[in-house]
């Protein structure tokens, strides 16, 4: 690993705690739901220190179709605070120049088969832990 991709997780490692959004859950439940997200959100196919947007996207769509996660008020600091969570949780990163984008693209809630997929895969760990 280049030193520039060992400096870009460590940033990401050592930025601010961000609350985590999920709501609706108990505690095991919500660390489940963590855990899958860690294992189902990998690298940008041309940064191994990035995530892979459309995959956060699937699954935070996810959660949003089930009302798991805070909704987001119409503002950037929400929508960022997203980010940063999946940040924090994953130890990837979005660029700086790409903010825009996913504040943007975040609010093109869809709901498409990869969608469903997820959100039957959150339910079965939601029920695994009621």
């Amino acid at each position: 690993m280049q030193t520039e991709d060992k400096t870009r997780i460590k940033a990401v490692r050592d930025a601010e705690e961000v609350e985590c959004p999920l709501i609706d859950l108990n505690e095991k439940q919500k660390e489940e739901i963590i855990k899958l997200l860690k294992d189902r959100i990998n690298t940008h196919e041309k940064d191994i220190t990035r995530f892979n947007r459309s995959i956060v996207y699937t699954y935070l769509s996810a959660l949003r179709a089930l009302h798991k996660i805070t909704p987001v008020k119409d503002n950037s600091e929400d929508k960022d605070a997203r980010r940063k969570w999946i940040e924090q949780i994953t130890g990837l990163y979005e660029p700086q120049e790409e903010w825009a984008h996913f504040r943007g693209d975040y609010d093109e809630y869809k709901s498409n088969s990869k969608v469903r997929a997820a959100v039957k895969e959150i339910e079965e760990k939601i029920e695994k832990f009621r």
